[in-house]
């Protein structure tokens, strides 16, 4: 999704705000580029200039990527990682943070404000994860959540569910779902990036950068 707004002339920064994992720059193939990384990031008394850190990162095409290596250093604390998402929305467009499993209000409380996107696996135990998820956080989880489903591993999966099963036990829509790619997985698994996709995914992203490029022109307008 970050690549296809990239490539709608949307400036866009990356964030690895996963910090009980991270590592999202060996996923995107970045993992040997030189740059800041989230555990290097100094934001001395939360101040920090969002135009010099987006020079400073590693980048992924044109978008800025903060990993997080948690083999490399410590997480940050929660005001300082605030102060480093503030800092890169006021220099980028749209700023795409993935937060792994904790709520944004734990992670980076800033987050909270912004919209949602939860990618859930089409499985029994992804939708329960999914339905807890979106519980939890009712009320709070920000302006918007977009709910993205995905195919499990493996075309013929035992305990797969479809979107309408899905639909029926979350009762909500289901916005976009992606198909498994194993040709994808495997690159990413072995630190080569993003490649290339299929065409229903492809399809599906674009769909997804609508949403989110319709939700974030929709809050500029409500400022």
């Amino acid at each position: 999704m970050t690549a296809e707004l990239d490539r709608r002339n949307r400036r866009c920064a990356l964030v690895d705000a996963d910090f009980d994992a991270g590592g999202i720059d060996v996923l995107l193939g970045l993992e040997g580029e030189p740059g800041v990384r989230f555990e290097s990031v100094d934001a001395p008394l939360g101040s920090i200039d969002g135009r010099s850190l987006n020079h400073e990162l590693p980048h992924w095409g044109h978008v800025g990527v903060l990993a997080f290596d948690s083999w490399n250093g410590a997480a940050p604390d929660p005001w300082q990682a605030g102060a480093v998402v503030r800092a890169l929305c006021e220099a980028n467009r749209v700023v795409i943070a993935d937060i792994g499993r904790t709520p944004a209000s734990v992670r980076i409380p800033d987050l909270v404000a912004g919209m949602s996107v939860l990618v859930c696996e089409l499985s029994v135990l992804g939708l329960a994860r999914a339905r807890g998820w979106l519980d939890r956080s009712a009320g709070g989880a920000g302006k918007d959540v977009i709910l993205v489903g995905v195919e499990p591993r493996g075309s013929a999966v035992r305990g797969a569910v479809s979107v309408a099963e899905a639909e029926d036990y979350l009762d909500r829509s289901v916005d976009v779902s992606l198909r498994y790619d194993r040709r994808l997985h495997g690159d990413m698994l072995a630190g080569l990036g993003i490649r290339t996709s299929t065409r229903h995914n492809r399809r599906a992203i674009g769909v997804l950068a609508d949403y989110v490029e319709a939700m974030t022109l929709a809050g500029r307008d409500d400022d």
